[in-house]
């Protein structure tokens, strides 16, 4: 491909860029991580465990949890390929 100059990757996946979507200030300059319009998350579900699942989930937590993260309200917790978020009442 002599004479031709090779298209650069990537661009024409892209979107193109749009002011209106970019929250600045009054002054022109970006505004703060967080200001703009975003939307919030919504809350997960709690699920339900099965009761062999339930029962290795409170041994582990049992058996490696620190005084320290036992104290909290609550905690995340990695077991296996999991990542379970505690809540302490």
């Amino acid at each position: 491909m002599k004479g031709k100059e090779p298209e650069p990757r990537g661009t024409n996946d892209r979107k193109p860029f749009r002011e209106s979507d970019v929250s600045r200030t009054p002054d022109g300059t970006f505004a703060p991580k967080g200001s703009g319009t975003t939307k919030a998350k919504k809350p997960r579900k709690p699920i339900k465990l099965t009761r062999a699942e339930y029962a290795h989930v409170m041994s582990e937590i049992n058996t490696n949890l620190t005084d320290e993260r036992r104290s909290k309200a609550t905690f995340y917790q990695a077991i296996g390929s999991y990542l379970y978020y505690v809540q302490n009442e």
